[in-house]
């Protein structure tokens, strides 16, 4: 059936007269014979006569006006100028009275083992014999065919041969994930990483080197107290992660690390730098809040909520977004994750890079989340109590005392769970500027203010800030 199926379309495809002009259109097991096919192997057999019966006589009466009005498909495809990314092909066009008529749709896609040709997920559209095709994978193997279409749209032909071409493979392109890695004293396990595309589907050979302090070379690495891995960043398919997990990590292992990616076009590496991690310095200001920021953000007002607030007496706070706030969510994400950094956890578990903004504030956040970031919200929600737990707590029982005479004020508080150094901010309502002091007491002096705030630091970070207005 798919040979007479061919012989009867004449390369057109006859599906819209078949269906518009059926006796029955129940019966339409058939129709597949309208554009060159066959019997359907999910369609009974009875099922298929019952439609021949039915409406023959009205298919090939398609048949005879489609060979008048429908064009053929174009001839002799020819690929030429192949590069990494793109290529140009051309085609002879139908034999027409009228070829201004006429338009072309490209259609092509990756070809993989089984692939669905007839469900190609990418086509151009062109009224020329020729097209260039952009924006394709490197060392990948396509398929493409061109099918001739009507200027309304209303006439189509099925497709052309099916062309085969390979685009040109280029070496691997990689990049530190961080240049630069800060371990603190004592961590259990630091992390270095390195993201790189590839060419093609072959599958690449990845190595770690190491140049300690002192050393001019890069050597192997001792493999007895290291993790290496490498997965897919699934969000785009052509760009792997590969991680160094060092355990228990020493100032022997501080130094310079090569990431090296080979396949068959060629290698490169990227380096990382592992460094210990100092105390976290002050900054000229202290943190702000999170309601602070998103007003600084000019957040709407209706979606303040996601935010903290609870002036707002019509907003019933809850865990899911405000109608309408969505376009909020990027502004309210930055201003949340304040220089946060949990990617060591979410590289140990694979967090695919679209999704690291959840991670990292120094990745831009999004105002959508990437679907495949949903199934991680487990792993983003357990490194962000991880790294909690790392961090200092924030003070208690923060204390003032103003000597009017010398225009002091003594400042006192519990000592904070972890912390290292504690970095003190002040000024008076009328001053702009911000005064700071760092001190590993729990005591000072400071001058006379009227906004106090109060943070606690380690070298993984620094605690809430706690305000006192006097």
């Amino acid at each position: 059936m798919n040979d007479i199926g061919q012989c009867l379309s004449q390369r057109r495809n006859h599906t819209e007269c078949c269906i518009d002009e059926a006796y029955d259109k129940d019966h339409n097991a058939c129709f597949s014979l309208c554009e060159g096919k066959g019997i359907d192997q999910q369609v009974p057999w009875s099922r298929y006569q019952s439609c021949l019966a039915v409406n023959m006589q009205s298919m090939f009466g398609c048949f005879v006006k489609g060979y008048k009005d429908i064009p053929l498909p174009p001839t002799n495809i020819q690929i030429d100028k192949i590069s990494s990314h793109s290529i140009k092909l051309s085609w002879i066009p139908p034999e027409t009275e009228n070829p201004l008529d006429l338009k072309y749709e490209v259609v092509y896609d990756e070809y993989l083992h089984g692939s669905d040709i007839e469900n190609a997920e990418f086509f151009e559209e062109t009224s020329d014999n020729q097209a260039i095709l952009k924006e394709l994978y490197p060392g990948t193997k396509y398929y493409v065919y061109v099918i001739t279409v009507s200027s309304d749209g209303s006439k189509r032909s099925l497709a052309s041969d099916i062309v085969y071409f390979h685009t040109v493979g280029i070496p691997p392109i990689i990049q530190a994930f961080k240049n630069h890695v800060f371990v603190p004293a004592g961590a259990p396990s630091v992390i270095l990483a390195c993201r790189f595309q590839t060419s093609g589907t072959s599958i690449p050979t990845i190595e770690w080197q190491q140049k300690l302090s002192g050393n001019s070379e890069f050597q192997d690495i001792d493999k007895s107290k290291v993790v290496i891995l490498a997965y897919k960043s699934f969000y785009d398919l052509r760009e792997y992660v590969t991680t160094l997990e060092i355990k228990e990590p020493s100032s022997n292992d501080l130094g310079v690390y090569k990431c090296v990616v080979s396949d068959q076009y060629g290698s490169a590496s990227a380096n990382v730098e592992l460094n210990e991690a100092e105390v976290s310095k002050a900054d000229a200001e202290p943190p702000e809040t999170i309601l602070d920021c998103c007003h600084r953000k000019e957040v709407s007002r209706r979606c303040l909520a996601m935010c903290g607030d609870t002036t707002n007496t019509d907003i019933i706070r809850s865990p899911y977004i405000p109608k309408n706030c969505s376009n909020e969510l990027k502004k309210v994400i930055s201003c949340s994750m304040p220089k946060l950094d949990e990617s060591q956890c979410c590289l140990k578990n694979q967090v695919p890079m679209a999704c690291m903004y959840l991670c990292d504030s120094s990745f831009p956040a999004s105002h959508f989340m990437p679907e495949v970031c949903a199934v991680h919200v487990k792993n983003f929600a357990n490194c962000r109590r991880e790294g909690i737990i790392t961090r200092p707590s924030a003070v208690k029982d923060l204390k003032a005392i103003t000597n009017l005479e010398n225009d002091e004020t003594f400042l006192e508080w519990s000592e904070a769970d972890k912390a290292e150094i504690y970095h003190v901010y002040w000024k008076k309502i009328i001053e702009h500027d911000w005064q700071m002091k760092s001190t590993k007491n729990t005591k000072i002096k400071i001058d006379q203010a009227d906004e106090i705030r109060v943070v606690a630091a380690n070298s993984y970070g620094i605690s809430q800030a706690v305000e006192l207005n006097l």
